[in-house]
Order: structure tokens, then sequence, then C-alpha cells
């Protein structure tokens, strides 16, 4: 393990620990938040997604939001 159990879920489950390893993100930290990923400056490219799941140090699954369809991504730690 790179960290601890908290350390480790900040990473993978809040908007400035994702932007540290991936491409920036906001987190509303909370079930039923909003999530953005910015692959670059244009509106096309800001992704829109849902915190399904917050179940801090342990779980947090993203998901399209409700009745969307296509990827998920649940992280475990």
């Amino acid at each position: 393990m790179i960290g601890g159990v908290e350390t480790v879920y900040r990473a993978v489950a809040t908007g400035p620990g994702i932007s540290a390893w991936y491409v920036p993100h906001t987190v509303e930290e909370r079930a039923g938040g909003t999530g953005t990923a910015s692959f670059g400056p244009e509106p096309e490219m800001q992704i829109a997604g849902r915190v399904a799941v917050w179940e801090p140090p342990r779980r947090v699954v993203f998901d399209g939001g409700e009745g969307v369809d296509g990827l998920s991504f649940e992280w475990t730690v």
C-alpha cells in the first residue's frame, strides 16, 4: 500500500486526489453528488457524472447519473 487507507481513499475519491494522477476533476463529496472530469477546455470535453456511492474511507462509486447508461467506476480501499 502506498499510504494509509484515508490517504488512498482521498487519491481515488476526491477532486484534488483524482486530479493529481488523472485529469482535472471536481467531486461533490457525498452520495448523489456531482462530479466532472475535464479533458480539455471545450464544453464537449467536460464529462459530467454522479457519486453513486460515498462510503469513506473504504468505497466510492462514480457513474453517469440516474438513467444514464455507460461506464461506472468503483474503488474499494
